[in-house]
């Protein structure tokens, strides 16, 4: 992030570089953790993937696991390879009580 450009997010994300795996419809993906904070993540997987509105994130070296929603997907071209950007937040269920936070 440059110094002209202006942070929106509520609370700051956390620069990372962690593999996990994205799991929905009995299959797994692999992908990247590129930033992560206790409202979500920025994924980066392979552009061919169809990314599910719920799904669930898992960083097994951090035994992290938690049930997400996504809120916005981006194609890129860096360096020629296709990639997909995903940004998430935890999926909060219906009912009063809310799911866990990211961290």
């Amino acid at each position: 992030m440059s110094d002209k450009t202006v942070e929106r997010r509520a609370v700051r994300r956390h620069k990372v570089l962690k593999g996990a795996t994205i799991s929905f419809d009995d299959s797994g993906v692999a992908c990247v953790v590129r930033n992560l904070s206790t409202s979500g993540a920025t994924l980066e997987l392979a552009s061919s993937v169809s990314l599910p509105t719920s799904f669930t994130l898992e960083i097994k070296a951090d035994q992290f696991i938690r049930r997400c929603r996504r809120v916005a997907l981006f194609d890129l071209l860096p360096n020629s390879r296709p990639l997909r950007t995903a940004g998430c937040s935890p999926e909060h269920k219906k009912t009063a009580r809310r799911s866990e936070p990211f961290l």
